[in-house]
């Protein structure tokens, strides 16, 4: 069984780089520093200039070049600056396509041994026109606003062996699942909610449409949000 959390599963991941660059930025507030002391009192007590190795030398360089940046940084206002990055969409931007890119990528990885996905917040049509081609049994779409009703319905109708979907806060609405219930004869679970209230109407088009084409299902939840 292979499962992929896209959203919450990828905030884990940025967990985990946030460490790593938080060590790496100690070493250079730290290990760096007290190289570059340890190297000038040896010389000192030596009193022997002898060519530096390249490890030697480059901490002299990371040195430098940390004390240049602390002194320039001292004379600017760095509220100011940090304003002015976060403003800007452009790296907003650059952020989300990285991680439906490593959504990607991984997929592809996977090949057609992907059997269970979970795609929360992250969600597109173009995602779920990429995982068409394995032989999901299990899916959850939570929190994905920017998945159609006409990229659900195309990616559904190649998902024949899936037994089990969950759909929590989306735009998704009985088109969806009225093709999803024709084109996956096999579906035992539904979950199924959305952000609104819904109208008694609309409520009972919807029972309408799972007593007519869900056939094999077993287990049908309407969650309230």
């Amino acid at each position: 069984m292979v499962s992929i959390v896209s959203g919450y599963g990828i905030l884990n991941l940025i967990d985990v780089g946030f460490f790593v660059c938080f060590n790496s930025f100690l070493s250079l507030l730290t290990v760096m520093p007290t190289r570059v002391v340890m190297i000038v009192w040896k010389l000192l007590k030596t009193r022997k200039f002898k060519r530096l190795s390249p490890v030697e030398l480059s901490d002299f360089g990371y040195f430098i070049i940390m004390a240049c940046g602390i002194t320039v940084l001292q004379q600017i206002d760095i509220s100011f600056i940090y304003h002015i990055i976060r403003g800007q969409a452009t790296i907003k931007l650059y952020v989300i396509y990285n991680v439906l890119e490593i959504c990607f990528r991984v997929v592809e990885r996977i090949c057609d041994h992907l059997e269970e996905i979970d795609i929360v917040r992250f969600g597109t049509n173009n995602l779920l026109e990429c995982i068409t081609d394995n032989h999901l049994h299990s899916m959850r779409l939570v929190d994905c606003w920017n998945i159609s009703d006409k990229g659900c319905c195309e990616a559904v109708r190649k998902l024949l062996r899936l037994e089990m979907i969950d759909i929590l806060l989306t735009n998704l609405h009985k088109d969806s699942l009225k093709i999803l219930g024709r084109s996956c004869p096999l579906l035992k679970s539904l979950t199924y909610s959305i952000e609104r209230s819904l109208e008694y109407r609309e409520y009972n088009a919807i029972a309408f449409v799972i007593a007519e084409t869900m056939f094999e299902l077993l287990r049908y939840s309407r969650r309230r949000v």
